[in-house]
């Protein structure tokens, strides 16, 4: 099986091409550009550029995957609408990934530490509210122990303490961008404890799907029509407006729905 897949979550435009199969990829080709990228207009020159490096045509492809989120709006909505446009133009599989998840994995701990770290990536989604899971390394990859959530950091650290009881964690990698109000308060929480705080600031070289591709859990979508990002929460302009006219924030895939009826 050939592969493309893509991530647009964050700053960072990721692409990657592999053979094989879920778990054994072997990878072909891997991209990362970050710094001031307008995803919209680079992402589709990318994939070209990435088909013609290694002698592959789009008809060569037989999947593609792609990182749905959470992250940057915008950014998100582009990298899924690609994947599935692609995924139905060629009538291939098509794959959703965790941006948390594939963020994790560029920061996997030596095999001796493996079983004792917990990695927190996370991204800030203002007011000291974050993007985040928690993830810890097990023999078959990356296992999620907190599934991705849009949460409120302080009250955040309580799920921390409790999962590094039940892990018997020694050290916290948080992962992301920004880290340092979130350090603090981690650092607060766990001031009682004998743990071990590490942060991992800055995307570069962070949203790498080389290393994912083989460590975090795959997710086939059945019905491609229907696949939407995860937002992990509605956007301040959706509340507002719910909020005005007396209305529930629509679902992500009430949202896909509408705008493809339109």
């Amino acid at each position: 099986m050939r592969l493309l897949a893509v991530d647009t979550s964050t700053q960072t435009l990721a692409l990657c091409l592999a053979e094989g199969e879920p778990g054994l990829w072997q990878i072909r080709y891997n991209f990362q550009a970050v710094g001031k990228i307008q995803h919209g207009g680079s992402l589709l020159p990318a994939v070209v550029q990435a088909l013609e490096s290694v002698a592959w045509q789009q008809s060569d492809l037989d999947a593609v995957a792609v990182g749905i989120g959470p992250g940057s709006y915008t950014g998100l909505r582009i990298g899924v609408t690609f994947a599935k446009t692609l995924a139905q133009s060629l009538n291939i599989s098509i794959y959703a990934l965790s941006s948390l998840g594939v963020l994790a994995s560029a920061h996997v701990p030596v095999e001796s530490s493996q079983a004792s770290t917990l990695l927190v990536p996370l991204m800030d989604a203002r007011r000291l509210s974050a993007y985040a899971g928690v993830y810890q390394t097990s023999p078959e990859g990356l296992r999620t122990l907190q599934e991705d959530i849009h949460t409120d950091w302080v009250d955040f650290q309580a799920t921390l303490i409790s999962l590094a009881e039940q892990t018997q964690a020694q050290s916290i990698q948080l992962i992301g961008e920004g880290l340092g109000p979130f350090l603090e308060q981690t650092e607060v929480a766990f001031q009682d404890r004998d743990m071990n705080i590490e942060q991992r600031d800055g995307y570069q070289g962070m949203i790498n799907l080389a290393p994912a591709l083989n460590t975090i859990a795959w997710q086939e979508v059945e019905d491609v029509a229907v696949l939407t990002p995860n937002y992990a929460h509605a956007t301040l302009a959706e509340r507002e407006w719910a909020e005005k006219h007396h209305r529930q924030v629509a679902t992500g895939e009430e949202n896909e729905q509408f705008i493809e009826r339109i």
